[in-house]
Formats: C-alpha cells, sequence, structure tokens
C-alpha cells in the first residue's frame, strides 16, 4: 500500500480519473470502499459542469466529491467547506496528494448568519465521522465546537470565494 506521511492511502479510479485518499482509520477505509455509493452524485455534478465552472461542495469530509469534480474542471474551480477539524485536515492531505491546485479548503460552516456557531461533534471526533451539525438541537454529541459561519450570499458578495455555478450539500 502507498503511504503519505507514514498514512495509508487508496486509490480509486472514478469516470476515466484516479484519485487518492488516506485511509488510515476503519472509518476513512469504510467511507472510500464505499465511494460507489456516491457515482450518482458525483455523476451528475460532472455532467453538469462546464470545464469553467465553480463548484462549492458542502460538507466535503474527504474531498470525495471535490477531488473527482475537480478533476475534471479544466479551467474551474471547487471550493470545499468543511467546519470539523480531523476531516478538514484529512481533506488539506487529500488535495496535497492528488496534486490539486483548483480546490480551495475553507473552515466555514455555511448558515443563516454570519458569525459564530456552536458546531456539535456527534459521532467521534477521528476523521472520517460524519452526521456533525451546527448546534440547533436537543440531541446526544459528544461535545461542542465553536467555528466560522458565514453566509453563502456574503461569502459571493464581499468576493471571498467566487459565486458557485453549482452547489453540492451533504450536511446534517
Amino acid at each position: 500500500m502507498v503511504e503519505y506521511k507514514h498514512r495509508n492511502l487508496t486509490s480509486i479510479k472514478l469516470f476515466g480519473e484516479r484519485v487518492d485518499f488516506i485511509a488510515d482509520n476503519p472509518r476513512l477505509e469504510d467511507r472510500v470502499s464505499k465511494i460507489s455509493n456516491e457515482r450518482h452524485v458525483i455523476d451528475a455534478m460532472i455532467h453538469a459542469a462546464r470545464p469553467d465552472d465553480v463548484v462549492w461542495d458542502i460538507g466535503a469530509c474527504l474531498g470525495i466529491h471535490s477531488f473527482t469534480t475537480a478533476k475534471h474542471l479544466s479551467d474551474g474551480k471547487v471550493i470545499a467547506f468543511e467546519p470539523m477539524p480531523t476531516n478538514r485536515g484529512v481533506l488539506i492531505d487529500n488535495m496535497t496528494v492528488n496534486h490539486l491546485d483548483n480546490v480551495e479548503v475553507r473552515r466555514e460552516a455555511l448558515s443563516n448568519e454570519d458569525g459564530t456557531s456552536d458546531f456539535a461533534i456527534r459521532e467521534g471526533v477521528e476523521a472520517g465521522f460524519g452526521r456533525h451539525s451546527l448546534d440547533v438541537g436537543d440531541y446526544e454529541k459528544i461535545r461542542s465546537i465553536e467555528v466560522p459561519a458565514r453566509r453563502g450570499n456574503s461569502l459571493a458578495v464581499s468576493n471571498d470565494v467566487q459565486a458557485p455555478n453549482i452547489v453540492k450539500i451533504d450536511v446534517e
């Protein structure tokens, strides 16, 4: 198995493109092995995208949608939003492993208000876990952390990021 920073890498081929992912814990391995479950979403994103489109991947996690789509955007860009620190760390490493310069990783949670928000960690703090969300409900959680929150419109109007042509949302 190939390694990056002493972490196992798993390679997959989707829509003619090879994408590498760090898979050094059972949860990451499980997410990468089940990538075919996301094939229909990735297929729709790739077929809808023009070469110069801007795609927002909200709730990017490891970057499965971000990187596969980015490889099909010759002049476009993917903005990957991931507020969970451990997932964002793997997302950044995966971007490096795949040598992608048309992906920008953002730490904000997109919300209906600009500022900061409590972010509920519900499953685990290890990379690969999902089901995290803005802390707005009465449900079990491991803990909450404060994260920057932005309205998508605020980001686009302020020119912090380019406005999207395509948006993928996978959040709780």
